[in-house]
């Protein structure tokens, strides 16, 4: 435990929360490949192994408390895997051979054997929403070798145990969310008639690193007009700013792996379209309605329909992004995790959740063929009687 992100208790509370989800629904084990779950439940390893696309962590957590989690990965990580909660690590030598001579193939297996875990379910990253970051022949190896396992998605049972925030977590997103704010206003103080959206970019990145976050998982930095503003998820580019361009920062830094997610807006001298104005406003004014709904105990088609009611009310219907009201979504270790703020959802908003809100508009109906968007976002945490924002800053267009 000598580099863990978190105290020992931390890890052991999600450990015991995911075994007892996993019994309830008589899953033997859970076996995880991708770098987040290995992150979240293991402690680690903490390394930019998952760049290394010929190499992978395993992690086997059996819901038999009788049966301790083991960590298997190759045996150049070992000082990694100090900052692992986990005492079982086992480590195999780098070989790339038939399944039958892969010492990794074998140890895991192995792993699987002693574990007792050869038959009944166990929960895999398989679903829609999941990657798995192993060998396709591992895969098949296990199904092979062991043809009485059914193989189940992770999904539900990670979401479960994932949606309620802990303490700690909530303060490294609080510091998240900070370090972004403070970053965001660093950037608008550097604009400048002449520089690029990549040399914006650079400024907004270096605050984050110097203010203490470990990465900068995602930052739009998209300036101008002509159909620029639309590609909200694009990299930024050598576009030079010049006076009447709106500017749109989106995005954050992680702190212990947990991500901020907010939008702010600015414009060099003036807003070039009064029509953006107008669509802004609009839009800030939607975000206050469902800002006003969150809180333990909330559903969220009623929070959803808060924002969409603002806008049909006051004739921007056609105008909402995709067509449905786009209202947020939950926030972690991943920059979109459930719950998915969606109009038609029966989901119950819990304390503890923490949440990225942003409806938006676009200019026309057919957000394919406009040319700007216009949004509004912070990150909060439900509480038991409404929600902790943790995105404070002027929320209007910033004049430069």
């Amino acid at each position: 435990m000598t580099y863990c992100e978190f105290p020992e208790g931390e890890y052991l509370r999600r450990y015991e929360h995911l075994t007892a989800e996993g019994r309830r629904s008589n899953i033997k084990a859970f076996i995880f490949s991708d770098e987040l779950n290995i992150r979240y439940f293991a402690g680690g390893p903490l390394t930019d192994i998952w760049v290394c696309r010929n190499d992978f962590v395993i992690l086997i957590i059996p819901t038999d408390p009788k049966q301790q989690p083991v960590l298997l990965l190759n045996k150049a990580r070992q000082g990694a895997a100090r900052s692992s909660w986990i005492e079982d690590q086992r480590y195999w030598t780098a070989s790339i051979d038939a399944p039958e001579r892969n010492e990794a193939f074998q140890k895991i297996i192995q792993a699987l054997r002693e574990k007792r875990i050869t038959e009944g379910t166990v929960a895999m990253e398989t679903g829609m929403n999941e990657t798995l970051f192993m060998p396709i022949m591992l895969y098949d190896e296990i199904k092979a070798t062991f043809p009485k396992l059914v193989i189940d998605s992770a999904h539900r049972y990670v979401i479960e145990v994932q949606a309620i925030k802990s303490q700690e977590e909530i303060d490294a997103l609080r510091l998240a969310c900070e370090i972004s704010t403070n970053a965001f206003e660093k950037g608008f103080e550097a604009l400048r008639e002449g520089r690029t959206e990549k040399e914006i970019s650079g400024v907004v990145k270096s605050e984050m690193l110097r203010m203490g976050a470990e990465s900068v998982p995602f930052l739009t930095v998209i300036a101008g007009w002509d159909g620029r503003s639309i590609c909200c998820d694009s990299h930024a580019t050598d576009y030079q700013i010049k006076n009447g361009d709106i500017i749109q920062f989106d995005g954050g830094c992680a702190v212990k792996g947990y991500c901020a997610d907010m939008c702010r807006t600015g414009a060099l001298g003036h807003v070039g379209n009064p029509r953006y104005l107008e669509l802004y406003e609009a839009s800030k004014q939607a975000h206050c309605r469902i800002r006003s709904e969150l809180r333990d105990g909330a559903r969220i088609r009623d929070v959803c329909a808060a924002g969409r009611d603002y806008f049909v009310k006051h004739d921007f219907k056609d105008l909402m992004v995709f067509g449905e009201g786009q209202t947020g979504h939950g926030i972690g270790m991943d920059l979109h995790q459930p719950p998915f703020l969606l109009y038609d959802s029966n989901e119950i908003l819990r304390e503890g959740m923490v949440l990225a809100i942003e409806p938006a508009l676009s200019e026309c109906p057919k957000w394919d063929e406009s040319s700007y968007f216009t949004i509004l976002e912070n990150n909060y945490v439900i509480t038991t009687d409404g929600c902790e924002q943790l995105t404070n800053s002027d929320e209007d267009i910033r004049i430069v």
